[in-house]
């Protein structure tokens, strides 16, 4: 008796040659809490949190990010984003409010969708702090860090 033996299709033009989904988890360092005083969105890390990918037509980039956060100071909100800064696009946004008080740490997640183009496409985690110069913060210790999940597969 013999067994077939199945192999993966071949798919030109797809990021791995396959046509199988690619997935890709990137998470923070763990170091250090990743902290910020100004008003304006900035990456959190732009080495571990960001990822560069070509989203093939007929393909789709799916992103869900996972984090802790909290604020300093009970005048500022930490606000998040996720962000294609190749197409300057916000896929996801929340605000942290302060309402339940100042450095209770609250988690959160973010969502983002991107329908293939074939064109290059650069995902960052940002943040802000609604007042300057009142400190917000991102958890990232040994049990508390943020991580994205990036799936990329063909799209129905």
């Amino acid at each position: 008796m013999t067994q077939d033996i199945l192999e993966s299709p071949i798919i030109n033009g797809t990021p791995s040659g396959s046509g199988l989904p690619t997935l890709i988890l990137k998470r923070g360092t763990t170091l250090a809490n990743y902290t910020r005083t100004a008003a304006t969105f900035a990456d959190v890390d732009s080495t571990n949190l960001k990822y560069t990918v070509v989203v093939p037509v007929g393909w789709a980039l799916t992103v869900i990010c996972r984090l802790s956060g909290f604020s300093s100071s009970i005048l500022s909100n930490l606000d998040v984003r996720l962000l294609d800064s190749t197409a300057s696009t916000v896929l996801d946004e929340q605000i942290l409010t302060t309402a339940v008080g100042i450095n209770v740490t609250l988690g959160y997640s973010l969502v983002g969708y991107i329908k293939g183009d074939g064109k290059t496409h650069s995902i960052s985690l940002q943040f802000t702090s609604s007042v300057s110069p009142n400190q917000v913060n991102i958890a990232n210790g040994a049990n508390d860090y943020p991580k994205m999940l990036f799936t990329l597969q063909p799209a129905n």
